[in-house]
């Protein structure tokens, strides 16, 4: 008996830590291949922004023809444009293609686009023309909090359907943070910032402390439940025995 409860603990202890590490890495990690914008008073005519990161000599998320990954060889010049309901259910999509010349494209101030000059963006989609989510092609060598850190600081550029630049923020420093988290951008015209979020998302943080408070409760229901039952097995076998000896 005692060798099974322990046994039983055991598990418990085991499957508490791999389903908390497990949730938290997948938290992190979903996270870390999104890059998160949201903007308010864009100019009229606005369609989507972009992020633009500076220009650096040998840039190391340079798109490469010749690179022996596929995603490495190709920029992101699609942008999906979603409508919701308000409730978070999409009413209607469609795509419009940037061309390879267009104003985005070609951009370069110091700046220059993180879609249209960077191979790590394998998908734009805004929806409501006030969220917009760049996410990152898997496998991918890059990360939200590399690709920050690396460049160092960013500009958020505002563009019509065509790619035009309609308007480009002031440029916003990276203080660089030493554990792990995604950087969320935020945009109000010609100004923007970004947020930290150490732990990736909070709902899914949220739902692994439920899982770490249900989970134990389960299993040490599972572990009376056999405890009780041993015992209930035991006095019946007893039973007999003693009615015999009257």
């Amino acid at each position: 008996m005692k060798k099974t409860v322990k046994m039983l603990a055991a598990v418990l202890y085991a499957a508490v830590l791999c389903i908390s590490g497990g949730m938290s890495a997948y938290a992190m990690g979903l996270f870390q291949w999104n890059i998160e914008i949201d903007y308010t008073n864009a100019p009229e005519g606005t369609a989507f922004a972009d992020l633009l990161f500076p220009k650096l000599e040998d840039d190391m998320y340079l798109p490469d023809e010749n690179a022996k990954d596929y995603y490495m060889r190709s920029v992101c010049s699609y942008v999906r444009l979603d409508r919701t309901d308000g409730n978070g259910y999409t009413v209607s999509s469609r795509n419009i293609k940037l061309d390879k010349d267009c104003g985005l494209a070609v951009y370069d101030d110091g700046f220059t686009s993180c879609m249209m000059r960077r191979y790590f963006v394998g998908s734009c989609t805004v929806t409501d023309r006030k969220n917009i989510r760049l996410s990152f092609p898997q496998p991918c060598n890059a990360e939200n909090k590399s690709v920050f850190e690396y460049y160092g600081s960013f500009r958020v550029a505002y563009c019509d359907e065509e790619g035009n630049v309609l308007l480009v923020t002031e440029p916003v420093k990276i203080k660089p943070y030493k554990h792990n988290c995604v950087y969320e951008i935020s945009a109000d015209g010609g100004r923007a910032e970004y947020r930290i979020h150490k732990d990736g998302t909070r709902l899914l943080i949220f739902l692994i402390k439920v899982a770490v408070i249900l989970i134990p409760f389960a299993v040490l229901s599972g572990i009376m439940a056999v405890v009780f039952g041993v015992i209930r097995g035991k006095n019946k076998n007893e039973a007999p025995e003693g009615a015999s000896r009257q």
